[in-house]
């Protein structure tokens, strides 16, 4: 059998997460609307703009992934803001992501 390490990285990160502190809900929080034309439209740009500052200013990166993720209304907005958290803080991950769903 194939090791998948998305999987094993998304497994241990839910595990890390709800062995530290449980998340809150997310799903009262506002979701942008916006029409599946105009996010077309506009995606080129912005996968640019997000390279751009990924190689330029990594933190800013992962705190704007912190922002998306906190405004998408899906199952997997938790994984993406751990994981972002793991990225961003590197060995000081466990406290960062007991921090974020603390407050």
């Amino acid at each position: 059998m194939k090791k998948n390490p998305l999987n094993d990285l998304d497994q241990f990160l839910q595990q890390e997460a709800h062995s530290i502190v449980a998340p809150a809900s997310l799903s009262d929080k506002l979701k942008p609307t916006t029409s599946p034309q105009s996010v077309s439209a506009t995606a080129g740009g912005a996968e640019e703009q997000l390279l751009t500052l990924a190689k330029q200013h990594p933190q800013q990166f992962y705190d704007t992934l912190i922002s998306i993720a906190e405004k998408m209304d899906t199952t997997k907005n938790t994984m993406l803001i751990n994981t972002a958290l793991y990225l961003k803080h590197g060995e000081g991950w466990k406290e960062a992501v007991k921090e974020y769903w603390e407050k």
